[in-house]
């Protein structure tokens, strides 16, 4: 087995939630402190006038009203809370204002619900499945052609993770080359001196159009793990023994695995910094730092987890051959409505995401993972990394950096057709020459600017070119 071990530290608020919400009458908040406690046990200890006065709340028809009540009945008891309660968050002082601005004006409980994050024990951490998860991401990532085409319904991951459209057969928890991956949750949860979490207030934050200002909405409270506090520690196995007794071979190693995350931390970091390049809106502005400063790596890689990562950190759209550059946002419903056009949701999954999750300005999810090589972990290959913000958007469209011509371009000469105009006319070996020559280039990068229709047109020729020849490669390889 090769293994070692992963050093995390948020660098960026990080949220893993359970698919759960807090409700007001299930937390109390007081000196700016959240207390969650257990509904069901402070009943229990209830004398019985106050049973009676819960059992009348509960019995309202209007659900709404209902909820209100009985989130000022049970903060009415908050000295039995305060010495009972499960865990405490500390608030931002955001979240603060938030909430004492909103609790005695709320129409509904849905405004003063609480994403909670992830437990054990009673203490937040990383689970190990999450940062799988992201690990499986960045090598589906490296492991994809570029600008590759996959029609749909077929599963990416069957063919680059599991061997194969065709080598796959009912069981994919038994063919998935990655179940010979074990990473384990955060080992060192018990060496919390103190809260790691705080409640603070997250928004919908969309972009402007040219760097105007943009708009945030639908503020919401959630529980985050605070940036550049704890270290979690998780270890990290890949079992080459298993996919050699398994599989007959070894399917992916550590180092691949490591360099493949470097790589996809890479792209997405300098995707994301096109996305807030132009905002100049104070609503964003730590987001606007953080991709806009360069950043140096030793021993390690950057890496998203968790909500509101986006879809751009969980998917491998950037090399999806229909992908609109980085930055392009789909177009408003007006302009929809002006062109006709319709976007189904599988060209919508083309452009970059318009709006993005903030708290408090801030992106979520981005963590420093350094690596710490253990006496079986053997030799890896770590250099410097270093993160640029992607520059500006280049005046004319260029080819990717793979692209070439077959090696055998001159022996694929056109099948032309004789020309049929009233009389038989056949076309000499000078036209095909020609046909070829034009052919060659029109697969050459373009020299000046192009218009819309010409850019999208040379795209998608090279696209289908790179596709081809990559695949070729890959099956090579097999």
């Amino acid at each position: 087995m090769n293994m070692c071990r992963f050093e995390i530290t948020p660098l960026t608020p990080l949220h893993i939630g359970i698919g759960e919400t807090l409700y007001p009458y299930e937390y109390a908040f007081a000196n700016r402190r959240l207390y969650r406690f257990d509904l069901t046990r402070l009943v229990d200890d209830l004398n019985e006038d106050k049973r009676r006065q819960i059992s009348e709340i509960i019995a309202l028809d209007d659900a709404d009203g209902m909820m209100l009540r009985l989130r000022d009945f049970v903060s009415a008891q908050f000295d039995w809370i305060k010495d009972h309660n499960e865990y405490v968050i500390p608030a931002s002082t955001r979240a603060e204002t938030f909430l004492r601005e909103r609790w005695g004006n709320a129409q509904s409980t849905h405004e003063l619900t609480v994403a909670p994050s992830i437990r054990a024990n009673g203490l937040p951490f990383i689970p190990g499945s999450s940062l799988k998860g992201a690990l499986r991401t960045a090598l589906l990532f490296k492991r994809a052609p570029n600008l590759i085409r996959v029609n749909r319904g077929e599963n990416v991951e069957d063919h680059f993770l599991r061997g194969g459209f065709d080598q796959v057969r009912d069981n994919q928890v038994r063919d998935d080359w990655l179940r010979f991956l074990k990473v384990g949750d955060a080992e060192n949860l018990a060496a919390h001196a103190e809260p790691i979490t705080q409640l603070r207030v997250i928004e919908r934050f969309t972009r402007g159009d040219n760097g105007a200002a943009g708009t945030s909405s639908m503020p919401q409270l959630i529980e985050v793990i605070r940036e550049n506090g704890f270290c979690f520690s998780h270890r990290v196995v890949v079992d080459e023994e298993g996919q050699k007794r398994v599989f007959g071979a070894v399917r992916f190693t550590l180092q691949e695995i490591l360099d493949a995350c470097r790589e996809f931390g890479v792209r997405h970091w300098q995707g994301e910094s096109v996305f807030f390049r132009e905002v100049n809106d104070t609503d964003a502005a730590s987001a606007t730092r953080f991709y806009c400063t360069d950043r140096v790596v030793t021993d390690g890689f950057l890496l998203r987890l968790g909500g509101g990562s986006g879809r751009d950190a969980m998917t491998i759209r950037y090399k999806r051959a229909d992908a609109q550059p980085d930055g392009e946002t789909l177009p408003s419903r007006e302009e929809l409505e002006s062109t006709g056009e319709e976007i189904s949701e599988w060209k919508r999954a083309t452009y970059t995401p318009r709006t993005r999750a903030l708290v408090e300005g801030a992106p979520l999810g981005w963590v420093l993972v350094r690596v710490v090589v253990e006496e079986r972990t053997g030799i890896l290959n770590l250099p410097e990394l270093k993160l640029t913000p992607a520059g500006p958007p280049q005046e004319s469209a260029k080819p990717p950096a793979t692209a070439a011509l077959p090696q055998n371009a001159e022996s694929q000469k056109p099948n032309i057709p004789p020309v049929s105009n009233g009389e038989e006319k056949t076309v000499s070996e000078g036209d095909v020459d020609a046909k070829v020559a034009e052919w060659k280039r029109q697969l050459e990068p373009p020299k000046s600017v192009s218009s819309p229709e010409q850019k999208k047109k040379d795209a998608g020729a090279m696209a289908k070119q790179e596709y081809e020849e990559a695949m070729r490669r890959w099956r090579k390889g097999q």
